[in-house]
C-alpha cells in the first residue's frame, strides 16, 4: 500500500505558502510512476515555484517492493539529532524497527520480510539501496554467478 498526502509549507526562502505531496509510504507494485519519481530524487521534496528555492522534506519514508520481497525504511537523521522521542519509540533497543501493519492488510499477506525493513538515514542511500536490489535480483536471475 502507499500513502501520500497534502501539507501546506512556507518557503524558507521567500516565505509563500504552497501545498506539497508527502509520501509516508510507497509500494513499488502499486505506485510504479512514484518509484520513477523517487528513483529521479523527486520524492519528499519542496520546490518553491516563485524563487526556485528547493529542499528535502524531513519526513520518514518507507518502501516496499512485493516483487522482490524488501523493505527498506528511510529515516531522516535529523529526527534522530532532535532526540525525537516518537522515533526512538518506534524502534527496539537492538535498532529493528518495530513494525505494525494497518488492519487494512489481511495477516495472510504480512510477509515475514515486512518485519524487518533495511534502515537508512539519506534519501539518497534508499535510491542506492533499491538499485543495488534489483541489480542483484536481475544478476540472480540471469544466472550469472
Amino acid at each position: 500500500m502507499s500513502l501520500e498526502r497534502r501539507i501546506s509549507l512556507s518557503c524558507p526562502q521567500c516565505q509563500i505558502e504552497r501545498e506539497v505531496t508527502v509520501w509516508d509510504s510507497l509500494n513499488a507494485q502499486v505506485s510504479p510512476h512514484a518509484k520513477d519519481e523517487l528513483l529521479r530524487g523527486n520524492i519528499n521534496m519542496f520546490r518553491c515555484s516563485e524563487c526556485s528555492f528547493g529542499t528535502s522534506i524531513a519526513v520518514g519514508l518507507m518502501y516496499h517492493d512485493m516483487g522482490l520481497k524488501f523493505v527498506a525504511q528511510y529515516l531522516p537523521f535529523q529526527l534522530i539529532e532532535d532526540d525525537d522521542e516518537a522515533t526512538f519509540r518506534s524502534f527496539r533497543s537492538n535498532g529493528s524497527l518495530i513494525m505494525e501493519f494497518p488492519r487494512l492488510i489481511p495477516a495472510q499477506e504480512q510477509a515475514s520480510y515486512m518485519l524487518h525493513p533495511h534502515i537508512v538515514f539519506r534519501m539518497s542511500e534508499l535510491v542506492r539501496y533499491i538499485t543495488y536490489r534489483e541489480k542483484l535480483a536481475l544478476f540472480h536471475l540471469t544466472g550469472s554467478t
